[in-house]
């Protein structure tokens, strides 16, 4: 399993970038590969987030605790990397939770090396800035998402975008990916039934 993981991150990122032979070897000794499971923490806040993932199969959601509601940040799919950028950057604590929603296949970036290894090639800072500018993508389509959608809309555009994991997820975890409450998910599938 991991093996194919690691032919699939190679083919994913050759889709976008050169990368020889010597260059994907070392690469290989940077990462590591996780399966993950429904429900699986794979970054608790309070602590500098040590991690860049990449998402090859499943979903992970990033969230945060307020008192006692969840907070969903954003939900990413397959083929996304998700990291809490400013915490890693910035060395202070992470304020989120990353949780996969689904079982998964997970590429696990110690964001310590990957540093190191952005001095190695320039191919990697090209990787890096992929990432980075990947995370951007993200978290503006997700504000633009918040500010011009209406919470149905916003529940269409989940199915939608993540039609691949929605019949895994509870009625209670969708509403927690969206911060609203199950009984407004109810509504939700009602009214799309008349």
């Amino acid at each position: 399993m991991k093996e194919k993981a690691r032919h699939d991150f190679k083919n994913i990122i050759s889709g976008k970038i050169h990368v020889n032979d010597a260059e994907w070897e070392l690469l290989d000794t940077f990462f590591d590969v996780i399966e993950t499971q429904s429900g699986q923490v794979i970054q608790m806040p309070g602590k500098q987030a040590g991690y860049y993932f990449f998402v090859l199969e499943g979903a992970l959601r990033m969230y945060a605790q307020n008192d006692e509601k969840e907070v969903t940040h954003n939900v990413y799919n397959h083929r996304r990397f998700v990291a809490d950028v400013i915490s890693i950057r910035y060395k202070q604590p992470s304020s989120f939770f990353i949780e996969a929603l689904v079982p998964g296949l997970i590429i696990c970036f110690d964001a310590n090396r990957l540093d190191k290894l952005l001095t190695i090639s320039p191919t990697f800072e090209k990787i890096a800035l992929m990432m980075y500018e990947q995370s951007l993508f993200e978290e503006m389509l997700r504000v633009n998402e918040i500010l011009t959608l209406s919470p149905f809309n916003q529940y269409l555009h989940f199915v939608n975008i993540h039609k691949n994991i929605v019949p895994q997820l509870s009625q209670t975890k969708i509403a927690a990916c969206l911060n609203v409450t199950p009984e407004t998910i109810s509504r939700f599938r009602k009214r799309m039934s008349l």
